[in-house]
């Protein structure tokens, strides 16, 4: 049981530094001390918060066929950061665009919005925590 724990602590730290470091709304503020306290939250909010939720909710997701879980998801990350507001800053910011000739497919540039930014960081998160499960 301490070795799960322990495992998600280092991996919700670990994704949090991917997330701040691929998304440049999300700052982490404080030292690693508070990264640390920053994971515990999350590791929290994730097993134990959203799963009662999952199952509250559990209709609406299955008539939008899980689409909705993506939602929970980030509303889960954005009541975690509520608690954390000295160690996070999400923010606007300018996505300057991409493009990838071979196939013809351009993406503009564009400002993100704090609200896509926590979906788009909560998402980020997830993926790289399942990411570290399946490695490790």
């Amino acid at each position: 049981m301490i070795k799960h724990v322990t495992r998600k602590l280092v991996f919700y730290s670990v994704a949090l530094l991917v997330v701040e470091w691929a998304i440049p709304g999300f700052v982490v503020k404080g030292p690693l001390l508070g990264l640390l306290i920053a994971a515990g939250v999350f590791t929290l909010a994730f097993n134990l918060v959203e799963p009662i939720i999952r199952l509250i909710l559990l209709p609406i997701n299955l008539i939008t066929m899980g689409l909705f879980s993506i939602l929970i998801h980030a509303a889960v990350f954005w009541a975690a950061l509520q608690f954390l507001t000295r160690y996070f800053t999400i923010q606007q910011w300018q996505f300057s665009g991409a493009s990838y000739a071979p196939l013809g497919i351009t993406i503009s540039p564009m400002e993100i919005g704090v609200v896509a930014t926590v979906i788009i960081a909560a998402t980020l998160l997830s993926f790289c925590v399942a990411v570290f499960e399946k490695i490790v």
